[in-house]
């Protein structure tokens, strides 16, 4: 499934985080989970290890959070979708499925 799957890179065109252009590749890595390979932000429940080896060092050791409320300080991302790949799907649409969570004990912090 992974050869399969599009890679980050491939799909994530530009990312901004708290206002900054940041090279995608540095934010986001792939993860296999039961809805297929996913390109996954601030995920800390696996190894880095599907990082691109030169920038690991630039792995923040936490996770990243917001300072302010606003859409200019969280994550903004520009998908590139590759419609021609469109073969069949589980649900009948094209694009992207987009998934959030969030730490309940994090919200007290």
């Amino acid at each position: 499934m992974e050869r399969l799957a599009p890679k980050c890179s491939d799909i994530l065109e530009r990312c901004s985080w708290k206002g900054s252009l940041w090279r995608c590749d540095s934010l986001f890595q792939m993860i296999n989970t039961t809805q297929g390979v996913c390109c996954s932000f601030n995920n800390y429940a696996f190894p880095s290890t599907n990082y691109d080896p030169k920038l690991l060092a630039s792995i923040p050791r936490e996770p990243r959070r917001v300072t302010a409320c606003g859409y200019q300080t969280g994550l903004s991302l520009l998908l590139r979708p590759s419609a021609e790949d469109y073969l069949g799907t589980e649900i009948a649409s094209s694009g992207f499925r987009v998934r959030t969570n969030y730490d309940k004990k994090s919200l007290n912090a």
